[in-house]
Order: structure tokens, then sequence, then C-alpha cells
């Protein structure tokens, strides 16, 4: 639950403030209400606060009487962030965690949520998604540590549709809630700049087709169904990202070299 209504903290104004009950245990899993938990459990608020002009969202530590990062709204494409595998955190060689794409998923409720597709370099390359909602409420986490004190983590990580039943993290999806239709069939199947155009192939799908520079700024838009291509000029070569949602509201999004 958060208060829509303006809160000033230590000097500095925040458009949200609030708290989330949570489940805790003295070790993991720890997962949200509808997640199977460890025997003992207890149900345990948690302050949140949220900063809604960076996009972030903060949990206060009890134990540590300190905050750390939860959520971030803001994660794009080519993003490097921590997750499980980064054991550099405990001493570890580092295992950065990539963001390669993100796209929309159905799930059993009939919504469609964002999809976030990370890859890291642990056990020769892992790629797993995160679903939002799907063990978090909120979004997807950036910089969180292993623990925080005797708190919570609020995620679930997935890879290839299947649960990480091997991170010491894990907890799986509630009763009734699992992925319907992932959209695989409306992938696009082909994306190429050069030659002063973008090719692409999108099957049987329509939709709307953005591309992004690598500062975030929109430099092309179109209406594209089936195959074909268009215009790309005036466009250094360089990496650039393309954002394509379906009539039906999926989504994916792609980093790519123009050449």
């Amino acid at each position: 639950m958060f208060i829509a209504t303006d809160t000033v903290i230590n000097g500095e104004q925040y458009s949200r403030f609030g708290y989330h009950p949570i489940l805790d245990n003295d070790g993991p899993p720890f997962c949200p209400p509808g997640y199977y938990v460890a025997p003992g459990t207890t149900t345990t608020e948690v302050c949140l606060r949220e900063d809604t002009v960076v996009g972030l969202v903060f949990q206060y530590d009890h134990a540590l009487q300190t905050e750390h990062i939860l959520y971030d709204y803001s994660i794009e494409v080519g993003d490097t962030i921590h997750d499980y595998f980064d054991w550099d955190l405990v001493g570890w060689d580092p295992t950065p965690t990539v963001v390669v794409s993100m796209d929309s998923v159905q799930l059993s409720d009939g919504v469609y949520y964002r999809r976030w597709q990370l890859s890291t370099d642990v056990f020769d390359g892992v790629l797993h998604d995160y679903i939002e909602g799907v063990g978090s409420t909120f979004g997807i986490t950036h910089e969180a540590p292993q623990y925080y004190g005797d708190g919570a983590h609020l995620w679930c990580y997935k890879r290839n549709e299947v649960d990480v039943l091997w991170s010491v993290h894990y907890c799986p999806l509630p009763a009734g809630l699992s992925v319907q239709d992932p959209g695989k069939g409306t992938m696009i199947q082909f994306f190429n700049a050069s030659g002063g155009s973008v090719s692409y192939d999108i099957g049987r799908s329509s939709g709307d087709l953005i591309i992004h520079a690598v500062d975030g700024r929109s430099i092309l838009r179109a209406s594209v169904s089936g195959s074909g291509s268009i215009p790309w000029t005036g466009h250094p070569t360089g990496i650039y990202v393309y954002e394509f949602q379906d009539r039906t509201g999926l989504r994916w999004t792609r980093r790519f070299i123009a050449e």
C-alpha cells in the first residue's frame, strides 16, 4: 500500500510513501503472499518509499537502519543489473547480468505483463526471464543486496519458462497463475538496418515500430505489418534499440547494430 500524498523525508520530498505486508522467514526462500514458503513464516510490515522522479522504490531495513534500492522502473535493454548470480557481493568472481530484451507475456489471469530477458555468464551463460508481478508487484530489482537483515526479497526469476529451482531465492508461481501464451508466434522473425533502409519480417503481425538511439531519443516511428522495409537515412553506424508492439498489446524490444 502506498499513500498517494507528498511526503518529506530528511528534507527531500517524495510523491508516495507507504508500507507493504511481506512474508518473513529466518532464511530463504522469501516470497510474497500466495507463494509457497517454509513453515514458521510470519507476516511483517515493511516500509517502502517510492521516488517517482527517478523511478526507484526503496525499502527501509529496520535491522541496519538504512535504505536499499528495491525496484527500478527504468531498466532498459543493455543495462547491467545485479541479481542472484552477482557473487562478487560475497567475494567471488563477478558475474554481471545484462538485460538483453524486453517483451510482454500473457498470464492465466488474462493480463499482459512486462517480461525482461536476462543473460549472465554464470554456468556458461544462462538466459533467464523475469516477469513483472510474478514475485514482485512493482518492478525489476536493481543492485539489491542478498539479504535485508531478516527482511525479504519480493521477486522471482524464470529461466526457459521454468522456475529457477536451484536459486537460493526460489519461490514458485502461485497456484492458478501460469504462462498461457508467450506470443512466440508473433515475435519479429527478421530485422536488419543497412543500405539506407530497415528491413523487417513480423509474420502475420501488425503494429507499431519505434527505433531509439542509445541516449533514449525516438528517431523513427512507423506502423508496419507482414514484411517490408522503411527508409533509414541520416543515422550513423552504431547500436540502436527497436521496440515493436502488436495490435494485441504484446511488445518486444531488442538491440541491433545499424551499418
